[in-house]
């Protein structure tokens, strides 16, 4: 068992000892499915990682088995000696959301507020509050999507925007967002990081970050005329049929899209949980 900070690699710890098996690497179910990555896989939770073993017949042929188990301790250093089945990292730095902010208590995106800040891809607004419904700008969108794409920010100084200041918390972000093609500019050389983002420039902004970090969208869903899909602008009306259609952003009341209406936090919280579940990690679902 070990402690460990929140979003840190771990060491690999000793091979486990036990006879007639061949020890076959640490997993991160009991069904030992998917591989704990040691030199890429971060701690965002507590989590337990399972023994994968391949029985030894003594002639030569292997049987797969696992075993696994759930415990929580701590540990001085990162480096742990595991039992026979399984070995347990608590994020010590993790402090649930529900905890700290005291305006999403019964908020509908909650769930969502509580993975993406887990994550550390959103902060609070202050102490204690997240502000679900106050509306994200388009600075704090990409500032997010750098977050989650784990965006080395020392190799962006300098600004392709006149109203990208230096010393923003946004200018890496955007400006790495700029060259990967997941956004563009209003024109005059400007980007507006401080304008309100609309539902519409989610959907654009996403597709391109799909694409652009190589992620496929799913098509899971039947498409959907919303009942005001005359007001969604030329330019984002593949966009929004694309996040329709895989299920990562879907219509309000009514059927409305209400592509003009500003994203609020909570809401992006969602349609980036969606995301990231449908799109970069399904098979954790």
């Amino acid at each position: 068992m070990v402690s460990t900070e929140y979003n840190t690699i771990i060491m690999e710890p000793d091979e486990p000892d036990r006879p007639g098996y061949n020890f076959n690497g640490w997993f991160k179910e009991a069904d030992c499915i998917h591989a704990w990555d040691f030199i890429n896989d971060k701690v965002i939770e507590d989590i337990t990682l399972y023994a994968k073993w391949l029985m030894n017949r003594g002639s030569g042929s292997e049987e797969d088995d696992s075993s696994g188990g759930s415990s929580r301790g701590s540990s001085a250093a990162p480096a742990v000696t595991p039992s026979t089945d399984h070995f347990s990292v608590y994020g010590a730095g993790y402090t649930a959301p529900s905890e700290k902010f005291t305006d999403i208590a019964t908020h509908w995106a909650k769930g969502s507020i509580d993975y993406v800040v887990g994550r550390g891809l959103f902060s609070g607004t202050a102490e204690t509050k997240f502000s679900p419904d106050a509306a994200m700008s388009r600075g704090m969108l990409v500032t997010v999507l750098g977050r989650l794409s784990g965006v080395d920010v020392s190799g962006y100084k300098t600004s392709s925007f006149t109203d990208v200041k230096a010393g923003s918390y946004f200018l890496p972000y955007v400006e790495w967002a700029y060259q990967k093609g997941i956004i563009s500019g209003v024109g005059g050389d400007q980007f507006v990081p401080d304008r309100n983002v609309t539902r519409e420039e989610v959907a654009v902004i996403l597709k391109n970050y799909a694409k652009a970090t190589g992620y496929t969208l799913p098509v899971t869903r039947t498409p959907v005329t919303f009942a005001d899909n005359s007001s969604i602008g030329s330019y984002a009306r593949d966009a929004v049929k694309a996040m329709q259609q895989a299920g990562i952003m879907i219509g309000e009341q009514n059927n409305a899209f209400h592509p003009k209406a500003n994203a609020t936090r909570g809401s992006v919280a969602a349609t980036l949980q969606r995301y990231i579940d449908l799109t970069i990690d399904p098979a954790a679902r």
